[in-house]
């Protein structure tokens, strides 16, 4: 849910880039440097995991409703992302809400079977992201 609604790395993108270029720079170092290589050579697709879940649930007969859904979610995390720029920060609140319109909308697009497969809840189900106080 929250890679739905978030992506891999959250709304920050430009900042994971630079993190992930910065770690495969340091890959990139000998290993006799004193750095271990760490990576098996896979480079990550921070923005591809949930396009190819949706890919994968709706599969080729479905793809006018895939691309609507992956429509309506980039449309929603631009919103998101421009509110993040902002000044006034949300409430977990708002937050949740917010996320709440996101999901019924792609209820209402997805319809019941579809909606559960993709997302793993039911249409309608509350889904609470942001907790209002995170060491709870």
């Amino acid at each position: 849910m929250s890679c739905a609604i978030y992506g891999s790395y959250g709304f920050q993108r430009s900042a994971w880039r630079n993190r992930i270029a910065i770690c495969k720079a340091v890959e990139a170092l000998p290993s006799d440097a004193g750095k271990p290589k760490t990576s098996d050579g896979a480079d990550p697709d921070p923005h591809g995991e949930f396009e190819n879940h949706v890919g994968k649930v709706l599969g080729a007969d479905k793809l006018s409703v895939a691309s609507q859904l992956l429509g309506l979610r980039a449309r929603f995390q631009n919103e998101a992302a421009a509110q993040a720029h902002t000044a006034v920060a949300l409430s977990a609140h708002q937050l949740n809400a917010r996320n709440q319109r996101f999901l019924d909308d792609a209820a209402e697009l997805l319809g019941d079977d579809d909606f559960t497969a993709v997302f793993g809840v039911k249409p309608g189900a509350k889904v609470n992201l942001v907790l209002a106080d995170p060491s709870k």
